[in-house]
């Protein structure tokens, strides 16, 4: 049926149909070559009204400073499975990651965080003292993130949502003072003085994060 039927009929290169322009008679012929890009129809148009040879070096210029930039930037870093269990208090899978995998134990986050410090930013208890009860190496301590913060440093901060599912200001206060209590007295001393890229401290971090939720508290 297919041999006998008019329309597909093809030339000796087995590809372009033989009666095309009958077949698309009072259409718009497809183009004969692929449409131009948005980039390469900018440079033809350079072409054709500046005499070319200048514009389009200038057109190839900033097309090479873009992909400089990009190679600048980098592939933005990804979140390793452990890092998300911690940030997202799973503890579980924390447990599993480390005992299959232990040197998961030194996988950061594109800031520069290790798996304790998101588990002291975000206040997962349960997954911060499994870690600090285990017997990590030294440096998990003593991790800074790419602002020069410790894990004392991110226990201190709070942002918009309130962290802990409690009702109320003051109680929400209370809980954050016992928070970077129990944290200070789980990491080792030498970070308590410490300054992050900023000049603060801990303590600052925590005065200057806070102000809102003592003004509602009071």
């Amino acid at each position: 049926m297919i041999k006998s039927e008019s329309n597909y009929k093809y030339q000796n290169n087995g590809q372009i149909p033989g009666n095309l322009e009958h077949q698309y008679s009072g259409r718009v012929l497809p183009p004969s070559t692929p449409p131009l890009t948005d980039d390469q129809q900018v440079v033809h148009l350079n072409l054709e009204t500046n005499g070319g040879r200048s514009s389009l070096t200038d057109q190839l210029q900033s097309q090479n400073e873009k992909q400089k930039d990009a190679k600048k930037k980098g592939p933005e870093k990804m979140e390793t499975p452990i890092l998300v269990a911690a940030k997202m208090g799973i503890l579980e899978m924390v447990q599993k990651i480390l005992d299959t995998f232990p040197v998961a134990i030194q996988d950061l986050d594109s800031s520069g965080k290790n798996v304790l410090m998101l588990a002291a930013e975000n206040r997962q208890t349960t997954v911060f003292n499994y870690l600090v009860e285990n017997k990590l190496p030294d440096f998990v301590f003593h991790q800074f993130d790419d602002q020069g913060n410790t894990i004392l440093h991110l226990a201190a901060m709070v942002g918009e949502l309130l962290p802990w599912v409690i009702p109320g200001a003051a109680l929400q206060m209370q809980w954050e003072i016992k928070w970077c209590k129990h944290v200070k007295h789980s990491v080792p001393p030498l970070s308590f003085a410490h300054n992050n890229i900023k000049g603060e401290t801990p303590r600052q971090i925590f005065t200057r994060t806070h102000r809102k939720l003592v003004k509602e508290g009071t």
